[in-house]
């Protein structure tokens, strides 16, 4: 049920998604569903925490780089090509669409992940000073969210923004930014 879940989130979004497609993609009636879980939002919950977990890990992993950039790049890139794979999670995550006490524990952790490279890339003077970790994620998921759903667009496209993204986080030519950090 959690892997129907996934999918039909991952393809439609919270809004398009109903429990009756997560129930006739899994094979069941919606009786049984609700019988696990009684409201689509902690059905929602639960499969997106299992994709929160596989976020985190390679974000993880690929924040391990020995290099400063290099690990906030990979870092970066894990995170938007988590998120990219499923509107859903973008929408439950970092819209708070869904609030749920499993997503909450994903962006603190990831916030926990994120900041020792972070604070490695300002120590080694490759990231912009008035970057700061709550910054990081919601650049991300613009990046990640940036695909249009055309004919002849290459469905990677995002990973062009978030280059663009990435070399507007470098120090060099950075002009002062209109305004202070998001809040925590």
């Amino acid at each position: 049920m959690l892997t129907a879940a996934r999918q039909v989130l991952a393809a439609r979004g919270l809004d398009a998604c109903t429990t009756d497609d997560i129930a006739r993609a899994a094979g069941v009636g919606v009786g049984t569903v609700y019988r696990r879980f009684p409201t689509k939002e902690s059905l929602v919950a639960a499969a997106l925490d299992e994709l929160a977990g596989e976020v985190l890990s390679d974000v993880c992993a690929a924040a391990r780089a020995e290099d400063p950039w290099q690990a906030l790049r990979d870092a970066l890139e894990a995170l938007a090509a988590g998120l990219h794979a499923n509107r859903a999670f973008i929408e439950a995550v970092f819209e708070g669409i869904v609030e749920q006490q499993p997503l909450e524990a994903f962006r603190l952790e990831l916030r926990a992940a994120l900041r020792p490279v972070v604070a490695r890339a300002h120590a080694a003077g490759v990231l912009r000073r008035d970057i700061v970790i709550e910054d990081i994620p919601l650049l991300v998921v613009a990046a990640a969210k940036l695909t249009p759903k055309r004919p002849g667009v290459d469905p990677q496209i995002w990973r062009r923004y978030l280059g663009v993204l990435l070399d507007g986080l470098r120090p060099d030519g950075a002009s002062p930014l209109p305004l202070g950090p998001p809040p925590t």
